[in-house]
């Protein structure tokens, strides 16, 4: 098993293999170890954990905990796992996989870079920032009814949009004789693993 489900980059994950000896015999000289050559992972203490035996019938629960890299690209990572053992004096290996998943949330922001004259056409510019850790993908800015007169398309697409990166935007409106404008936003956009968020701004 594997907790959390998902791991941010940064931050640490436990995985949790339990070995239960089925065989017909006690089982001497087990480890367990990960593969970590190939994956963005460190050990917080060991990737190898050793037993002087386990007996016919009976669990070992063995305990990682992995730290995933700072800069470890969103994606599900398979860990090789091997069991090696000795059964009658004769030396055994077994190679399983674990995998774990690596994501986090785009974080997004926006600001009006505009300066707005009543009783005309005006060009409001919005500039969408990103300063979670990972990209946003499919991102697609929609502007509401307000008080003002839209004179654009109130949907822009922009596609994908990095970490620690922002894009800029604009909507042509027509702004009435008033003292404060409200821009209502709607940003549609995916994480790395395509789930699919909508916030208000």
């Amino acid at each position: 098993s594997v907790s959390p489900q998902e791991v941010i980059p940064g931050k640490s994950v436990e995985i949790r293999i339990v070995i239960d000896n089925h065989l017909d015999d006690d089982a001497e000289d087990v480890s367990v170890s990960l593969d970590l050559s190939k994956v963005p992972f460190a050990p917080e203490k060991t990737s190898e954990e050793f037993f002087d035996e386990i007996v016919k019938d009976k669990k070992r629960d063995v305990r990682f905990m992995l730290n995933a890299d700072a800069n470890a690209e969103p994606a599900v990572y398979k860990i090789p796992v091997s069991v090696s053992y000795k059964i009658n004096n004769q030396s055994k290996t077994r190679i399983t996989y674990i995998s774990v998943t690596v994501n986090a949330k785009p974080t997004l922001d926006s600001s009006i870079n505009s300066f707005i004259l009543k009783n005309q056409k005006n060009k409001i510019q919005i500039q969408i920032s990103n300063t979670g850790l990972a990209k946003a993908s499919f991102l697609e800015v929609e502007i509401g009814q307000s008080n003002f007169a839209l004179l654009s398309g109130s949907k822009i697409y922009v596609g994908d949009l990095d970490s620690n990166d922002f894009d800029t935007i604009s909507f042509d409106v027509f702004v009435r004789d008033t003292s404060t404008i409200n821009i209502p936003l709607t940003i549609k956009y995916k994480d790395p693993s395509n789930k699919e968020y909508e916030e208000s701004y």
